[in-house]
């Protein structure tokens, strides 16, 4: 009986990583008021009921994947003392809910959806995340606590035990829901009615909420923002403002621009954090899963993130698990969008649904401009740093054992569950392969390249991935370079196919690969799709055919593997060949690496 189980932990583990960003001087942003979901770790017992038999199927008919416009389905809902009848419930996510294997899907339940007044300690709306490709169930909440530490207004976070109708439903990530009760509880009464709004992708796949200028048309908007608060005004004038000053200052002028309108504080360390994390299902990789409010108090963008679910390298967005180990510390999706073709068959992500169309383009601006500035750049580089400082793979590792000792008898009860219990018991020290799926949009057609590629089927242990993660971060950030996140491009014409050297100088080797190794380079196309193409596969299969236009580049992708005794040998491959020179055993480390192209090449260039 899952009832017997104990449900609450010290919450010792949580205190000292506080202390710990404390002491490392970051700020912190208001505390929300205590609240019995949250203060304590605990596995929450949530009981709904439904009147209905066909309760399922209801549901099931009002999903929607965006917060506005949600049909509710009355239920009673019972947790501890608390007992409310009737609440709103409704399915909910993107991935999460499609590609469920089981009917354990993600849930919202908004207690005030039809009796005003309902809520537990200022928190009306829960919602109950499923930890779809997560098999370890412990990236969502660490990240979570950790944001909050790091000063972010922060969705707090816990765990429940769902029954409905009597029957364990399975095991989920209880996450307070950011909306009107939320600016409440971590920006202040009095400083809860500005406008909010969501970033995500839009309903096709075809477009991401990268702050891109879409002109003066608010519709053109809200296929890629959802307006959570005021939305009875219709007001968009300041979020088509912000995008408009982002998209067309320039970076020479952008400080002075931003400063007196966004807290570039609160998006330097969401970005920093995502990357630490390799988080990519976020602004900088997928252009989705944040929120920003404008403060009424001093009329400042804020920033919010939300549904770290898959931080922690659970999507990949294309790259490796050794990419995303190695993940460069100013990476967007442009590192690797623009290595690829549009389209080109078999490279992730996938190209759009056949035809000619090409893919959409592929920038965040926000992320990129503000690098391009240098005040902002050292900033970061700062933030990041402090990060890291507190980022102890001991520490952090050791509160995800805790939490998953906590939930480790709800998995092993949790029929429905996502994952096997082997996978749970082997998330923390063993990658996990799980079987490839993605949404299907109603086009046929997959995510667009550069905007969401398929979903991860390698999902990283977290000890290796955690250590490696920081080992990278350290040799970067002391001014080596991840070498898996760099990309070398070799010019090829129609009139000069002839061998063209391109040299790219690595300024330091980082300290995870000074031992023996090699490097991998691989032919990822070039060029926009030449003619139609079949349609993308779900989630980032191939696209349009591979382009071969004269003055196209050709692109190589640079790894790092465990490999021979030297420390680079010599690679060759169809129409391609490459040299290096050096040795560990000399004390030395590369200064340059030749590669050259003879022609625009079709077939993987490997060695």
């Amino acid at each position: 009986d899952l009832h017997s189980f104990p449900t609450r932990r010290s919450s010792d583990l949580v205190s000292g990583l506080l202390f710990l960003l404390f002491a490392g001087g970051i700020a912190l942003a208001q505390t929300p008021p205590p609240n019995p979901l949250f203060d304590q770790d605990a596995v929450q017992h949530i009981s709904l009921t439904f009147q209905q038999a066909d309760w399922f199927q209801k549901l099931t008919n009002n999903y929607t994947p965006g917060d506005n416009g949600v049909t509710y389905v009355q239920a009673s809902f019972s947790w501890g003392s608390y007992q409310f009848a009737p609440v709103g419930v409704s399915f909910t996510g993107g991935n999460s809910y499609n590609d469920a294997a089981t009917d354990k899907v993600p849930f919202r339940i908004k207690l005030d959806a039809f009796i005003s007044g309902q809520q537990i300690s200022g928190v009306s709306t829960v919602v109950l995340n499923n930890a779809w490709d997560d098999p370890s169930f412990v990236r969502e909440k660490p990240y979570y606590e950790f944001a909050a530490a790091a000063g972010l207004p922060t969705p707090r976070s816990n765990f429940a035990a769902l029954y409905i109708n009597g029957e364990y439903w399975g095991l989920y990530v209880l996450d307070e829901a950011v909306d009107r009760n939320f600016l409440t509880n971590h920006f202040g009464s009095g400083n809860d009615t500005g406008n909010l709004y969501k970033g995500h992708i839009s309903v096709d796949g075809t477009q991401a909420a990268t702050f891109a200028y879409l002109g003066s048309d608010p519709t053109a908007y809200s296929a890629v923002w959802e307006k959570e608060t005021n939305a009875n005004a219709d007001d968009w004038t300041d979020l088509m403002a912000l995008c408009q000053l982002i998209d067309q200052t320039p970076a020479s002028s952008l400080k002075q621009a931003l400063d007196p309108v966004m807290d570039v504080t609160s998006v330097l360390t969401a970005l920093a954090l995502d990357n630490l994390t390799a988080n990519l299902d976020s602004y900088a990789g997928a252009g989705e899963n944040f929120y920003i409010y404008r403060d009424p108090k001093n009329n400042l963008w804020e920033w919010i993130p939300w549904n770290p679910a898959w931080a922690f390298g659970a999507y990949s967005d294309g790259l490796t698990v050794q990419q995303l180990r190695e993940l460069a510390i100013e990476w967007t999706v442009d590192s690797i969008a623009n290595a690829f073709s549009a389209g080109t068959t078999g490279a992730p992500p996938g190209g759009p649904p056949g035809g000619t169309t090409p893919a959409p383009p592929m920038t965040r601006p926000l992320a990129e401009k503000l690098w391009q500035v240098p005040e902002y750049a050292q900033q970061y580089r700062t933030i990041y740093q402090n990060l890291l400082n507190q980022f102890q793979p001991k520490s952090v590792l050791s509160r995800m054992a805790t939490l998953q000792t906590l939930i480790s008898p709800y998995v092993a009860q949790d029929t429905q569950d996502l994952v096997t219990q082997q996978q749970f018991n082997q998330s923390m020290t063993t990658d996990t392969a799980l079987s490839a799926s993605s949404t299907t949009f109603p086009t046929g057609g997959g995510f667009p390249g550069g905007i969401i590629g398929a979903a991860s089927t390698t999902i990283p242990g977290l000890q290796p991935f955690v250590s490696d993660r920081v080992l990278s971060l350290n040799a970067q950030l002391s001014g080596g370079t991840a070498l898996s996140s760099v990309m070398i491009s070799v010019a090829n014409t129609v009139n000069n196919p002839a061998v063209i050297p391109v040299t790219f100088v690595v300024t330091q080797v980082p300290s995870a690969v000074v031992s023996p190794a090699s490097l991998t380079f691989i032919s990822l196309g070039s060029g926009p799709p030449t003619g139609p193409g079949p349609g993308g596969g779900p989630g980032g299969g191939p696209g349009g055919g591979p382009g071969s236009l004269p003055g196209s580049s050709q692109t190589f992708q640079v790894t790092s593997t465990g490999g021979p005794a030297s420390f680079f040998t010599t690679i060759s491959a169809p129409n391609c060949s490459s040299a290096f020179s050096t040795n560990p055993s000399t004390g030395t480390t590369p200064t340059s690496i030749s590669v050259t192209a003879n022609t625009i090449l079709t077939s993987d260039c490997t060695g």
